[in-house]
């Protein structure tokens, strides 16, 4: 086994983490991205998308976010709508 050697080392590869390595990479640094958790299947699920979006997480190569932009059920509408609620922000049920 080698040792490579990075500049550096970006922990989380959503979101926020995998834009700060791709731009890090575009100043010619060496990165390294880590993501923790077991390996699973590209479409495989945490937890059914029904229990709402605080337990629901579905890992693919585009990472756990690809579960927002799928349409609205009324199950899920009713559970966002209770989210914005608790979090009081400003939107209606109209």
């Amino acid at each position: 086994m080698t040792a490579d050697i990075v500049d550096v080392c970006v922990v989380g590869s959503g979101a926020s983490g995998s834009t700060v390595a791709y731009e890090i990479a575009q100043h010619g640094l060496r990165v390294l991205l880590l993501e923790e958790g077991r390996a699973l299947p590209p479409g495989a699920s945490l937890a059914s998308v029904q229990d709402g979006m605080d337990t629901a997480l579905v890992r693919s190569s585009a990472g756990t976010l690809t579960s927002f932009g799928r349409p609205l059920d009324c199950v899920r509408a009713r559970r966002r709508n209770d989210f914005v609620c608790r979090n009081s922000l400003p939107l209606s049920d109209h």
